[in-house]
């Protein structure tokens, strides 16, 4: 049996041009820090980030099968509430935060607050 002989086709790419993007100088509002220190359970310290939180709500409504509009709706509600409470002060621990969210969660659904509140240490 004679083996047929294959060949390899080269094909051109077209290499688009690279745009250059404006850099803003303005920061934008989600990106504002406080000068709220956070401390966790290690023992190290870290600016409060509002984005952690939202995503962890927004996780916790998730798994209770939640829709993605509710669950945005009730991380952005908890998180505005977090970052009133956590913009008083000036040092905070990461359990005290978790217990103002769990709080605030429960306003909304207990179920999330329940997943919430087990499921720290999976992460």
């Amino acid at each position: 049996m004679a083996k047929k002989k294959t060949r390899k086709v080269k094909t051109k790419r077209k290499v688009k041009a690279k745009k250059k993007t404006r850099v803003s100088k303005t920061k934008p509002k989600h990106q504002e820090k406080f000068h709220c220190i956070v401390k966790r359970r290690d023992g190290s310290c870290h600016f409060f980030d509002e984005k952690k939180v939202y995503g962890s709500v927004y996780a916790a409504c998730y798994v209770e099968k939640m829709k993605e509009k509710d669950c945005e709706k009730i991380a952005g509600k908890v998180s505005a509430s977090v970052k009133k409470n956590v913009h008083k002060l000036k040092q905070v621990s990461s359990a005290t935060i978790a217990k103002i969210v769990v709080k605030e969660l429960r306003k909304y659904s207990r179920h999330a607050a329940f997943m919430y509140e087990t499921h720290m240490d999976v992460a």
